[in-house]
């Protein structure tokens, strides 16, 4: 894929649309730097990791909506500061690995991370702190990695939905905190 790509859903009478990305498994970070083993067992996919700059996404984030999903695991392999318009950005995968705080710091970023059978799993690789800059977060599946979680919606909603079996680790461990208005 071709670094230039442009890609807009911008629309001229209405809502903006959605960029989804569907690869096997999707690592993300602010450099196209070498790909470290950051999955939760250790190794890389067999098939291999599709890579994200950061600020690739930052600039889709500005006038997109942006949906990532995997069918094995996205590794957020960096500290996400985005600084753009309001927006949402979905992340889905089996596996879900973080290892940096995300937060919006100019506008609204709606999140949310796993989908609505909790069939989804969230591994911290050190405590990390969610902050939406007034967006929805929203959370579905188990938190895995044993480190502190703290999630800040300012003025809007936290949802953390119920967690499931299926993923070994110790959950929530370290203190979680939210902020905001909690809505479960």
């Amino acid at each position: 894929c071709s670094s230039d790509l442009s890609i807009n859903t911008n629309a001229a009478n209405g809502n903006k649309g959605i960029w989804l990305l569907d690869p096997y498994s999707l690592y993300i970070n602010n450099a196209d730097s070498s790909i470290g083993t950051f999955a939760t067992d250790g190794t890389l996919p067999t098939s291999g990791y599709s890579k994200l700059n950061l600020n690739t996404l930052y600039t889709r984030l500005g006038t997109n909506t942006v949906s990532l999903t995997a069918t094995n695991d996205i590794n957020l392999a960096a500290a996400f500061n985005y600084t753009g318009n309001a927006s949402s950005l979905t992340l889905q995968a089996p596996t879900i690995v973080v290892s940096g705080n995300i937060t919006s710091s100019n506008n609204a970023l709606g999140l949310t991370i796993g989908k609505n059978d909790n069939s989804q799993n969230l591994f911290l690789t050190g405590t990390s702190t969610i902050t939406s800059g007034n967006g929805n977060i929203v959370r579905y599946g188990n938190v895995g990695g044993a480190q502190a979680l703290t999630l800040n919606s300012g003025s809007g909603t936290t949802s953390i939905n119920s967690a499931t079996g299926g993923f070994s680790g110790t959950y929530w461990t370290g203190g979680t905190s939210i902020t905001g208005s909690s809505s479960t």
